[in-house]
């Protein structure tokens, strides 16, 4: 499920940009530098990915959840062209961090017999995300908030912490 939300929050970003950039008055001409910049938020994920080995996987993987969306729910609200960038850069870095644990989490619980098929399951759940975003978004004319609504869909991880938590070995 965390590699659904992290398709899901990259085709919100995409899809929605338009809304966006208007809505918080990003100029056409800027965009390319502001995905860039939200992209480069991948980049501390490499120094904290290997602290999964000290803090432990599942309490890095957890906390990853828990950042993704309180940033995810925090990018609703940004009321200024870098709000939302800073809040998105920090859920790019917990995205890619929650991600990247996910996928060791599998490979290390699951027998050697079944780790391609779960790596083919999390890769059918994430791109679920995408499909799940171009649902959301084909009505967001009508959702209350516009594409501020699509974002505070990042309240559902925290939702499912407490199963994840029971879940996650």
């Amino acid at each position: 499920l965390a590699l659904l939300f992290e398709s899901y929050d990259l085709s919100m970003l995409t899809s929605a940009l338009k809304q966006i950039a208007d809505d918080l008055g990003m100029a056409e001409r800027d965009l390319g530098g502001y995905l860039g910049t939200i992209r480069l938020g991948a980049l501390p994920a490499l120094a904290i990915v290997p602290l999964a080995d000290r803090l432990g996987r599942r309490r890095l993987f957890l906390g990853s959840l828990v950042g993704v969306s309180f940033t995810t729910v925090a990018t609703a609200l940004a009321g200024r062209p870098a709000t939302f960038v800073a809040w998105q850069m920090a859920t790019r870095a917990f995205l890619v961090v929650g991600t990247s644990v996910a996928i060791v989490i599998v490979t290390e619980e699951f027998p050697a017999a079944r780790r391609g098929w779960a790596i083919g399951v999390m890769g059918a759940i994430a791109s679920s995300g995408h499909g799940l975003g171009a649902l959301l978004f084909s009505q967001i004319e009508r959702l209350p908030y516009g594409w501020r609504a699509l974002y505070l869909v990042g309240v559902f991880p925290l939702l499912l912490l407490p199963q994840f938590r029971r879940g996650v070995p």
